[in-house]
């Protein structure tokens, strides 16, 4: 079995013709390993763009090609920060792909559609919530995917409810058992605007549009927060890239302790089991628009 691979990386691209704090500089390459280079943000965008997302399709292996929006940079734009997390982790007991058979997801509109959905029947760690049903699946490593699977009706309720504090809940009411797991083999990709999420969803005021980031450099405004996704799940493992941009501006069944059917809309948590760090969060809710 190989080791997984973690790879983080940031960079900061900054304007030609602006000056950012030295010891700001020094900070990003000093404690976080940080790449900077000046680029012609103002003057060349498209060829600043594409030199941006080049650095950003190396260092997700290709599972992110571009980042940035068409309208960044613009002629607004100083400085833009970047960063990259590329995944790939072999389950500690991987699924067998003769295990592997088409069968009906059920949408959260009632509606159905045909999912590849992988079984095994693992000793692992699970929970049978009031909301929702969990297992763990642990990778080859110190890295574990937190499979969530809400009750029919209660995905919406259980997705916006979960949070730090309720994965330590889950944490919490973790048993040990023989589990009968369904999970389908997918690929999700997604760009959300986190300045959406930020100033919408966690009701964040005064972050964007609002000069304040002197640390970096003079008469900074952050205006533009990106963040793309690519997760691919399959009998072997889970491979996985993420890359956030800133711009300012079958035969008789055996006896289980669980039985979690993932034929639904379900939720998952990709952490590190040392520290306890989420590398990824997602969602699955369709095999025809995942």
């Amino acid at each position: 079995m190989d080791l997984p691979i973690v790879r983080l990386a940031s960079s900061a691209w900054i304007e030609d013709s602006y000056t950012a704090e030295p010891t700001y500089l020094d900070t990003l390459e000093t404690w976080f390993g940080a790449e900077a280079a000046s680029l012609p943000l103002n003057f060349d965008a498209a060829g600043s763009r594409r030199r941006i997302d080049q650095w950003v399709e190396r260092s997700t292996e290709g599972l992110i090609p571009t980042i940035l929006p068409e309208n960044v940079p613009n002629a607004d734009t100083r400085v833009i920060l970047v960063s990259a997390v590329y995944m790939k982790a072999q389950w500690w007991r991987p699924f067998l792909r003769e295990g592997t058979h088409e069968e009906d997801f059920h949408r959260l509109d009632g509606t159905t559609a045909r999912a590849d959905l992988m079984t095994q029947a693992p000793d692992t760690d699970y929970v049978v919530a009031e909301d929702y049903d969990a297992a763990v699946l642990p990778y080859v490593g110190d890295l574990e995917m937190v499979l969530i699977v809400p009750h029919e009706g209660r995905f919406p309720a259980v997705r916006d409810s979960f949070d730090g504090e309720a994965l330590a809940a889950l944490d919490a009411a973790r048993t040990a058992g023989h589990v009968w797991l369904r999970l389908p083999r997918f690929q999700t990709e997604a760009t959300v605007d986190v300045r959406d999420v930020i100033e919408e969803r966690l009701g964040v005021e005064g972050l964007f549009d609002t000069a304040g980031l002197d640390g970096i450099g003079p008469d900074l405004t952050l205006t533009t927060a990106v963040h793309a996704t690519t997760v691919i799940v399959d009998e072997e493992g889970t491979e996985a890239a993420g890359a956030t941009a800133l711009g300012g501006d079958g035969a008789g069944m055996p006896e289980f302790d669980a039985e979690i059917i993932a034929d639904r809309p379900f939720l998952y948590v990709i952490r590190d089991t040392t520290t306890g760090a989420i590398l990824f969060v997602g969602q699955y809710v369709d095999p025809e628009g995942a």
